[in-house]
C-alpha cells in the first residue's frame, strides 16, 4: 500500500480539531484525540481499553450503556445522550454508528461532544473555515496527515464535476495535465514526508475537458502537541496572468531582437546626473563594458564630458529640444586606461517625456559614420594630390627639353606646350583647333605622317615616327614623334598624349659612329684591357691583340667557343648562366672569374658587356671588356673579413650603430635602425646626400640634430644629445645619440661614428616621476589636510603650505625643534613614543592628540595617519602622513552622545508609559466586556433600537481592544530592535507568508499581486519587524484598493543609484492626497479613508521599524490611481544594517 492509503486510526483522531472517541463494540475505548481527552479531563493514554460505563458515566435518567448499544444497533442515526461530569455538572455527548459498508455491522461507535457542548471557538473556527471555502474565489481541498482527502469546497465540485473524496489517487493530481502528473505526484510525497509547504503551477482539467493553469498550494496544520494533523489545500486560477506573463515575455524579446539589429548605438540616461537604465548590446561592447547601467555616464566615461557630450546632454534635457551632430567625434579609454583611436559619429539626443510632458530623460541614439568621415578626409586629400600633380606634370613637361601636346581623338591639337612657339616661331594657337601645323611638317614626311596617325587610330594604339619639322629660322631638323592613347572609364578613346624629339644630331651621329668603328678598334688594342665583342646571339666575334697574346688562342678560335676553356673549371658553370642570362634578357653581363694566361697560371678578372641596340630596341652587338683585379680581390677579401667582423660586432650589440662621412653624410645604418623604423634598407634615399634618415626624426629635434653634427665635425669634438626617433607604428621614441669624430694626422676630421641607445622608458619614468611629484605636492596644498611626509627613519622632508599656515612651521624649523612642542606637555610624551613605535616598526601609524595653531595658539584636536611606501625588496623609503582637524567633530560628538543619552531615555519613559497604560487599561475593558457579555445574555430589550446599540457597544470595545493591542505592538517593536539580532530573511517566503495570513481578504477583492525579487532576494533584518512591514503595506494596498478597477498589487526590489537596496510596493488603489496629508502621512493614529475600519499606527510602525534598521521609507502617491511605497535599506554593515544578497 503506497503512503498516500495507509491508514493510522490514532493520527487520525489527533488530527481532528474536535474532540471524538471511538467505542469498540465491545463497548471499550478503542481510540480518542487529545480534544477528548481534554474536555473529559484525563489523559488519553488512561482512557483506551477502559469501558464506557467508567470513561462516560451516564445521568440517572439516561439508560444503561448496553442498552444504549441495542437501540444504536436497531437504529443507526445519532443519538445524544447526557453524561455525568465531574463536580455533578451534565454535559451532551452525541453517538453516531460507523457500520460496515458491506455487511452493515456496526464497527464503532464514534462519540463526540453536542453542539451545544462544543467550545464557542472551536464552533466559530469550524463555520468560519467552511463559509470562507465557499466563499473565496478558488478550489479548496483539505487532507489528513497522508494525503487522503476528506473535503472539497463547491468550486472544486463545480469546476472539476465530481468531489473527488472517496478517489483512490490523489483528486487533485489525477485532475492535473498527463505530463505534468508524474512531477506533481513526486513534489506531493516529498511534502508528505518532510512536512515542507507545496507550491506549484500546473494545468488544471475541468469538467468540459479544458485546461487551465493554477497555482496549487498545500500548507501543513499541525495539532497542540505539533505534529502534523492536517493538510489545507487551495487551487489559484492563474491562466490568465500566465498567458499575459508569456506575451510579456514574447513582447521583451522580439524587442531585444530588434534592437540588436538596429545599426546604431542606443541607451537611455534618465535624471540630470544621465544615468544609464538601458543600453543595447552593440553599445556596451563598442565602449568595452565602461558604459554600466545603473551608473551615471559621467562617472563611467569621464573623458565624454571632457568632449562636450554631457553639456550636449544636459542641453537637451534642460530644453526639451531634440539635437543632432553630425560626425561628432569621440574618442574613450579601454578598461585598462589604453587610449583607444577617435572615432565619429551621427548623434541624435532626443528627450524622453513623462505623462505630464516633462522632461525625465534623453534617448542618445549615434550611428558611426568613421569610415564615411575618413572616406572623405582622403578623397579631400586626393584631389588635392591630383591637382598638385597636374601642376607638377605640367610644369615638368614645360620644363623638358621637347615638344608636348594633346590631341583629340580626331587629331585636333587642344594643347601644346611653350616649347612648340619657341621652336616654330609659330603661337600656340595656331597649332590648337586646326591643321596649321601641318605645313610646317617637310612635304616629304606628311604622307609617313597621315598614315601612321590613321593606322594608330585605326588600331587605338600608340604610334611613333620620325619627320622633319621646321625651325623658326626656316631649317628643318629631325625629330622623332612618339603618341599614346588615353581610354576613359568606359573604354573609349579620350585623349592623345605626344611628344617631338629633336633627334637631329642623334642622325648625324650615326653617321660619325660608323666612321669612328675603325678607330674603335684601334683603340682597343691600345687599352690595359681585354675587350671583345659578340653577335647578339653571343657568339665572340672580336677580341683585342692583348686577350689573344695573354690566352694563347687565336682569333680564328673564338667563334666556335674555344674561349671557354681559359677560364678556370670552377668558375665555368657560373660564366656559362650569367652569360646566357644576360642573352635571353638583354641585361648587362657582369662575372668574376679567372683566366689561365699562356703560361698556365690563373688570375682573377672582372668581366662587363653591355648591348648596344637599334631604335626599336633590338640587340645589335654586345661590347664587352676583362680588367684584372687579382691584387685588388686579395685586397677585397682582407677588407670583407674587416667589414664581417664590424658587422657582426653592430648586429649584436642592442644599439643602433652609424657611420658618416667627413662632410656629414651618413653611409652607413645597422639593421637595429631599419627594424626600429621600418625604413627600407634598399631604399637608395635614406644615406647619403638624400638624407632620408632624417625623415625618422622628430621634426622639433631636427635642429638639434644638424647643429650637433655640424659642430662635432668643426670643432672636431664627441657630443651627446637626446633625440625622438619614431617607430615603424609611428611612435616616437626617445634615444640618447653619441658622436665621435675620427681624426686624420693632420687633425682634420676623417669620418664620424655614432650610436643611438633607446631610453625612452627611463625618460618617460623621469617625465612621470617629475609630473607626480607635481602633482602631489599640488594635491598635498589643495586638500584641507596637514600633508607631510617623512624619510626612512622619520625625518621631516615635506610639510604643505596648510600645515606652514596653521603651525608657523616649516620643513628647517620642524627639523631643529621638533614637531613635539607643537602638542599640549600633557600629550606630547605619548604621541611622540606612538609616533616612534610605528616608524620603528615599519607599521601603520594612526593617533589622536591636539596640535597649537599658530594664529590664536589655540589647541586644536587632530587625526593623524601615515602609511609607508617600500621598494621592490619591501624596504621602507618614504612615509606618507596626514593630520586631519577633528577638533569640531570631537565635540559635536559629545554633544551628540549626550543628546542621544537624553533621546533613549525619554522614549524609553514614553515606551514604559505607553505599556503600562495599555496594561492598566486592559482589566477595566475586559471587566466591562464581561458584564455586557453578561447583561446580552440574560437581559431583555422591549426597545426595537437595542440590538443595534448592542452592536455599537461591541463595535466600541473591539476598537478599544485594538488600540491597546497596537499601542503593545508598538513597544514590543522597540524592545524586539533592542533584544533581537538580525537575519538573513529570504523576501519571496517572507511575503508570501504575508500574503497566505491575508489571503481571505486578497481573494474577497480580488487583487492580483505580483513579486520579483530577483535583484535583491535576500536581506539582513530582525525577520518579525520586517513581515510587520510588509503586512501593513500590502494590507493597506488591499483595504484601499478602488472598487472601480481590480485591484493590482506589485512588490519588488531594486537598486538605487548608490547602489543600495530598495524594497517597493505599488497598488492601483484610491490613493492619498499628499498635499493635504503628506505632512501626517506616518504619524500615529492618523487616518485618511474612513469607509475601511482601523487605527491609524500601521504606518507609524512601518517608519518606526525602518528607521530603527537604519533605514528610510518615500512615498508617491495620486488620488485614483494608486501608491507607491519605496523602503531605502540600509547596505550591510556591522550591527542591524540591511543587506542586499551578496549572490
Amino acid at each position: 500500500m503506497s503512503l498516500l492509503q495507509t491508514p493510522d486510526f490514532g493520527l487520525l483522531f489527533d488530527a481532528l480539531p474536535t474532540p471524538h472517541l471511538a467505542l469498540a463494540p465491545d463497548l471499550t475505548v478503542a481510540a480518542t484525540n487529545a480534544a477528548m481527552a481534554t474536555w473529559l479531563g484525563q489523559p488519553a493514554a488512561h482512557l483506551l481499553g477502559r469501558p464506557a460505563a467508567e470513561v462516560l458515566p451516564l445521568a440517572s435518567e439516561e439508560p444503561r450503556w448496553p442498552q444504549l448499544l441495542r437501540d444504536i444497533q436497531a437504529c443507526p442515526d445519532e443519538h445524544t445522550l447526557t453524561l455525568l461530569a465531574p463536580g455533578g455538572t451534565l454535559r451532551r455527548l452525541t453517538l453516531s454508528a460507523v457500520l460496515a459498508p458491506d455487511s452493515g455491522e456496526l464497527r464503532y461507535l464514534l462519540a463526540r461532544p453536542a453542539a451545544s457542548d462544543v467550545a464557542p471557538g472551536v464552533r466559530r473556527q469550524q463555520e468560519q473555515f467552511r463559509f470562507l471555502s465557499e466563499f473565496i474565489p478558488q478550489l479548496v481541498w483539505t487532507t489528513d496527515a497522508y494525503g487522503r482527502h476528506d473535503y472539497f469546497n463547491q468550486r472544486w465540485r463545480d469546476y472539476t464535476g465530481h468531489a473527488g473524496v472517496a478517489a483512490p489517487e490523489v483528486a487533485w493530481i489525477s485532475q492535473l495535465h498527463e505530463t505534468e502528473q508524474s512531477a506533481a505526484r513526486e513534489r506531493w510525497l516529498l511534502a508528505l514526508r518532510t512536512g515542507a509547504p507545496y507550491r506549484g503551477e500546473s494545468r488544471l482539467r475541468s469538467h468540459d475537458g479544458r485546461y487551465r493553469w493554477f497555482l496549487i498550494q498545500a500548507l501543513p496544520l499541525h495539532d497542540t502537541h505539533g505534529q502534523l494533523s492536517q493538510w489545507l489545500g487551495t487551487c489559484t486560477d492563474i491562466d490568465d496572468a500566465k498567458r499575459v506573463q508569456q506575451r510579456l515575455l514574447a513582447k521583451d524579446r522580439q524587442l531585444q531582437q530588434i534592437l540588436r539589429q538596429v545599426p546604431a548605438h542606443v541607451a537611455t540616461l534618465f535624471g540630470p546626473e544621465h544615468i544609464c537604465s538601458f543600453a543595447t548590446p552593440n553599445f556596451l561592447e563598442l565602449l568595452e563594458g565602461r558604459l554600466r547601467v545603473g551608473w551615471a555616464l559621467g562617472q563611467t566615461l569621464p573623458e565624454f564630458a571632457e568632449q562636450g557630450v554631457l553639456a550636449l546632454l544636459d542641453a537637451a534635457y534642460r530644453t526639451g529640444q531634440t539635437s543632432m551632430h553630425q560626425a561628432y567625434p569621440l574618442a574613450w579609454n579601454a578598461p585598462d586606461g589604453t587610449a583607444r583611436p577617435r572615432r565619429y559619429f551621427d548623434l541624435t539626443l532626443q528627450p524622453l517625456f513623462n505623462e505630464h510632458h516633462q522632461v525625465q530623460g534623453v534617448l542618445f541614439f549615434a550611428v558611426e559614420v568613421t569610415p564615411r568621415v575618413l572616406a572623405r578626409r582622403r578623397n579631400e586629400r586626393l584631389a588635392a594630390a591630383v591637382r598638385r600633380r597636374d601642376e607638377q606634370i605640367r610644369t615638368m613637361t614645360e620644363a623638358l627639353p621637347l615638344i608636348s601636346y594633346i590631341q583629340a581623338p580626331g587629331g585636333r591639337i587642344v594643347y601644346v606646350s611653350p616649347q612648340w612657339a619657341a621652336y616654330t616661331g609659330t603661337p600656340a594657337t595656331a597649332a590648337r583647333g586646326g591643321q596649321g601645323w601641318r605645313t610646317l611638317v617637310h612635304p616629304d614626311d606628311q604622307p609617313q605622317l597621315a598614315t601612321a596617325f590613321a593606322g594608330a587610330r585605326r588600331e587605338q594604339r600608340a604610334w611613333s615616327t620620325e619627320l622633319r619639322l621646321r625651325a623658326a629660322d626656316g631649317q628643318y631638323r629631325w625629330h622623332q614623334a612618339r603618341s599614346l592613347p588615353m581610354f576613359d572609364e568606359q573604354g573609349r578613346l579620350n585623349r592623345w598624349y605626344g611628344s617631338l624629339i629633336d633627334v637631329h644630331e642623334h642622325k648625324a651621329l650615326a653617321e660619325q659612329l660608323r666612321q669612328s668603328e675603325q678607330q674603335f678598334r684601334f683603340l682597343t688594342d691600345v687599352v690595359p684591357l681585354f675587350t671583345w665583342t659578340a653577335r647578339p646571339d653571343g657568339v665572340l666575334e672580336f677580341a683585342n691583340r692583348r686577350f689573344l697574346e695573354y690566352s694563347g688562342l687565336s682569333a680564328s678560335a673564338l667563334p666556335d667557343g674555344s674561349w671557354l676553356e681559359a677560364i678556370h673549371p670552377d668558375d665555368q658553370a657560373a660564366t656559362r648562366q650569367l652569360w646566357a642570362a644576360s642573352l635571353s634578357t638583354g641585361a648587362d653581363f657582369q662575372v668574376q672569374h679567372r683566366v689561365r694566361s699562356c703560361q698556365g697560371d690563373y688570375r682573377w678578372h672582372l668581366v662587363r658587356a653591355t648591348a648596344m641596340r637599334d631604335e626599336a630596341g633590338g640587340i645589335l652587338q654586345w661590347y664587352g671588356s676583362s680588367t684584372d683585379i687579382h691584387e685588388q680581390r686579395a685586397l677585397n677579401d682582407q677588407l670583407r673579413y674587416s667589414e664581417e667582423r664590424f658587422r657582426l660586432l653592430t648586429h649584436s650589440i642592442p644599439h643602433i650603430i652609424w657611420t658618416a662621412t667627413a662632410q656629414g653624410t651618413l653611409d652607413y645604418l645597422s639593421p637595429q635602425w631599419f627594424r626600429l623604423t621600418g625604413q627600407d634598407p634598399l631604399d637608395p634615399t635614406l644615406l647619403g646626400a638624400d638624407a632620408g634618415w632624417l625623415r625618422a626624426v622628430h621634426p622639433d629635434d631636427l635642429p638639434l640634430a644638424k647643429r650637433e653634427i655640424g659642430n662635432a665635425l668643426t670643432k672636431r669634438l664627441a657630443y651627446t644629445m637626446h633625440v625622438r626617433l619614431r617607430r615603424r607604428d609611428g611612435q616616437y621614441r626617445w634615444h640618447l645619440v653619441r658622436g665621435v669624430p675620427e681624426l686624420g694626422p693632420d687633425g682634420a676630421v676623417l669620418r664620424l661614428f655614432g650610436s643611438n641607445t633607446d631610453i625612452h622608458d627611463q625618460y618617460e619614468l623621469q617625465a612621470e616621476l617629475r609630473r607626480s611629484e607635481a602633482e602631489f605636492r599640488f594635491l598635498a596644498d589643495s586638500i584641507p589636510q596637514l600633508v607631510w611626509t617623512l624619510g626612512p627613519d622619520g625625518t621631516p622632508e615635506f610639510l604643505n603650505e596648510g600645515w606652514l599656515q596653521y603651525t608657523g612651521f616649516g620643513v628647517e624649523e620642524v627639523r631643529q625643534n621638533g614637531w613635539g612642542v607643537l602638542v599640549p606637555p600633557a600629550e606630547r610624551d605619548e604621541a611622540m613614543q606612538v609616533m616612534s613605535d610605528n616608524i620603528s616598526q615599519g607599521r601603520a601609524h594612526e593617533h589622536e592628540n591636539r596640535l597649537r595653531r599658530a594664529a590664536d595658539g589655540q589647541y586644536r584636536w587632530h587625526l593623524h595617519r601615515a602609511r609607508p611606501m617600500h621598494d621592490a625588496e619591501g624596504r621602507i623609503i618614504r612615509w606618507f602622513g596626514t593630520s586631519t582637524d577633528v577638533d569640531d567633530y570631537k565635540r559635536f560628538q559629545h554633544e551628540l552622545e549626550t543628546r542621544n543619552a537624553e533621546l533613549m531615555r525619554i522614549n524609553q519613559d514614553l515606551d514604559n508609559f505607553v505599556y503600562t497604560a495599555s496594561h492598566d487599561l486592559k482589566q477595566p475593558i475586559d471587566n466591562m466586556a464581561s458584564i455586557f457579555q453578561e447583561l446580552a445574555r440574560t437581559a431583555h430589550y422591549d426597545d426595537p433600537d437595542a440590538p443595534a446599540l448592542v452592536a455599537m457597544f461591541e463595535h466600541s470595545i473591539d476598537q478599544l481592544y485594538g488600540t491597546i493591542q497596537e499601542l503593545a505592538a508598538l513597544v514590543q517593536v522597540q524592545k524586539r530592535n533592542l533584544e533581537v539580532a538580525p537575519e538573513e530573511v529570504r523576501l519571496e517566503r517572507l511575503t508570501q507568508e504575508v500574503l497566505h495570513s491575508i489571503s481571505e481578504q486578497i481573494r474577497a477583492v480580488g487583487a492580483v499581486v505580483e513579486t520579483d525579487f530577483a535583484a535583491v532576494p535576500a536581506v539582513e533584518f530582525v525577520r518579525p519587524n520586517l513581515q510587520s512591514v510588509l503586512y501593513n503595506l500590502i494590507s493597506n494596498a488591499v483595504k484601499y484598493a478602488d472598487p472601480q478597477r481590480p485591484p493590482r498589487i506589485r512588490v519588488w526590489t531594486e537598486h538605487d543609484a548608490d547602489g543600495r537596496p530598495v524594497l517597493g510596493v505599488q497598488d492601483n488603489g484610491l490613493g492619498i492626497d499628499l498635499e493635504r496629508h503628506g505632512k501626517d502621512l506616518f504619524q500615529l493614529f492618523r487616518r485618511f479613508h474612513d469607509h475601511v475600519p482601523g487605527s491609524g499606527t500601521g504606518l507609524y510602525l512601518v517608519q518606526r521599524l525602518v528607521q530603527a534598521h537604519g533605514g528610510r521609507i518615500e512615498v508617491q502617491s495620486t488620488l485614483g490611481e494608486g501608491t507607491t511605497f519605496w523602503v531605502q535599506l540600509a547596505s550591510r554593515r556591522t550591527g542591524r544594517m540591511l543587506v542586499a544578497d551578496p549572490t
